[in-house]
C-alpha cells in the first residue's frame, strides 16, 4: 500500500492532490459491521439497562477501556464464544484511539489519561539524541556528560528531573578527552522514567460520603509527595452504590470491578487500608483485598481504632496497624518501600 505523495492528473482533466493521507479504504468491511452491531447492542439490546447512544463518546478512564479490552482478549484465547470478544476488542481500542485525540484537542480532560506512561516521549527523543551521538568505539563525548534522565509526569504534572552523573570509570582518549567506559547497558537502563510510589486505597464502600473523604484527602496528602494513589471509587457516584455490598446503580456489581480492584492492587507497591467508622456490614472486599496483598507480598498499613481490626491476630501478624489516619499517611512518604 502505497501512498501518494505527488498530485494526480486524472483522464478527464481533474487533479487530485498528493500526500500521505489515511488509507480508509483498506478497512474491513466485516471487522467495521461487527463493530457496528458491537455498538447496535450496546444501546438496543442490552438488558435491562442499555447505554445511550454515543455514551462512551462521553469519556472514561483510559485504563477502564485497557482493563476491559484485555479480559476480552483473554476470553477470546479461551474460545469463548458467549459474546462477539473481537468487535469489543475492536471498540476497546477505538475508544482508546478517540480518548487520546480528544484530550489532545482539549475537548476531553487530560484526566481520563490515568495509564502509568513508563516510558515519556521527552525521554524517548533525549535518549536517541544520546544514542545518535554515539561514535561507534563505544565512548560518549566528554562535553556531554552522561546523566541519568528521569522525566515524565503524573496525572497531568510533571515529576521533578533528576540529572545526575552515571558513576564510572573516566578514561583519556586523545581525539575526545575524558569518556565513559562503562556499561551502555546501565545507560539505558537509567534512562527509564521511574515510576511514583503506587497506593491502593482500600475499605469499605456502603454509599456514604466518608468513604469519598478520607480518599480524596489521601490522594491530595500523597500526590503532594510524589505518590500515586489508586481509588476503588474512581468514576462512582456515591448515589450509585447501595449498601448491599454486591449491587451497584441497583442491579448486581459487574465482575469487571473486582478485575480492576484486583488489577490495581497488582500494580500497587503498598495498600492503605483505613476503616474510619465501624460498617454497618462485613467488608468482605476489603478483607479479600488486603489477603491479597498479603498473599503477594505487598505491605499493609492498616488505618483504624476499631478494636474488632486492632485486636485480631491476622492484623496484627500481616499489617502494619496505626490509629492516627495523618500519621499513616506521613508513614507511607517517609519509608523506602522500594529497598
Amino acid at each position: 500500500m502505497q501512498a501518494h505523495e505527488q498530485n494526480r492528473t486524472f483522464g478527464t482533466g481533474a487533479i487530485r492532490d498528493g500526500g500521505k493521507k489515511p488509507s480508509l479504504q483498506y478497512i474491513s468491511p466485516h471487522a467495521m459491521f461487527r463493530l457496528g452491531e458491537w455498538l447496535r447492542f450496546a444501546c438496543e439490546d442490552r438488558k435491562p439497562h442499555p447505554y445511550a447512544p454515543r455514551n462512551w463518546e462521553k469519556g472514561m478512564p483510559m485504563s477502564e477501556c485497557v482493563a476491559s479490552l484485555q479480559r476480552h482478549v483473554e476470553k477470546f484465547k479461551l474460545g469463548d464464544t458467549s459474546e462477539d470478544h473481537l468487535a469489543a476488542i475492536l471498540f476497546g481500542g477505538m475508544a482508546l484511539c478517540h480518548y487520546e485525540e480528544e484530550i489532545k484537542a482539549g475537548r476531553l480532560p487530560a484526566s481520563l489519561d490515568d495509564m502509568p506512561h513508563y516510558v515519556h516521549p521527552s525521554t524517548e527523543t533525549k535518549v536517541q539524541a544520546k544514542l545518535d551521538e554515539f561514535n561507534g568505539s563505544g565512548a560518549f563525548a566528554a562535553e556531554d556528560t552522561l546523566v541519568k534522565i528521569v522525566d515524565c509526569t503524573f496525572e497531568g504534572e510533571r515529576l521533578p528531573v533528576w540529572d545526575e552523573p552515571i558513576q564510572g570509570k573516566p578514561t583519556e582518549n586523545v581525539n575526545q578527552g575524558s569518556i565513559y567506559d562503562g556499561p551502555q547497558t546501565d545507560y539505558l537502563r537509567e534512562t527509564q522514567p521511574a515510576k511514583p510510589l503506587t497506593v491502593y486505597l482500600c475499605g469499605p464502600i456502603t454509599g456514604v460520603t466518608r468513604d469519598y473523604d478520607w480518599r480524596y484527602e489521601a490522594t491530595q496528602y500523597l500526590t503532594n509527595h510524589g505518590v500515586r494513589c489508586l481509588s476503588p471509587l474512581r468514576g462512582k457516584q456515591a448515589d450509585q452504590i447501595s449498601n448491599h455490598g454486591l449491587s451497584y446503580k441497583g442491579q448486581l456489581a459487574s465482575p469487571e470491578i473486582a478485575d480492576r480492584d484486583r488489577m490495581d492492587i497488582d500494580e500497587a507497591d503498598v495498600i492503605l487500608a483505613h476503616f474510619p467508622y465501624d460498617p454497618p456490614r462485613q467488608s468482605i472486599g476489603s478483607l479479600m483485598e488486603m489477603g491479597m496483598a498479603h498473599a503477594k507480598g505487598k505491605p499493609v498499613i492498616l488505618c483504624t481504632s476499631l478494636k474488632t481490626f486492632n485486636d485480631h491476630l491476622f492484623c496484627r501478624n500481616f499489617c502494619v496497624i496505626m490509629q492516627d489516619f495523618n500519621k499513616a499517611l506521613e508513614y507511607i512518604t517517609h519509608n523506602n518501600w522500594r529497598k
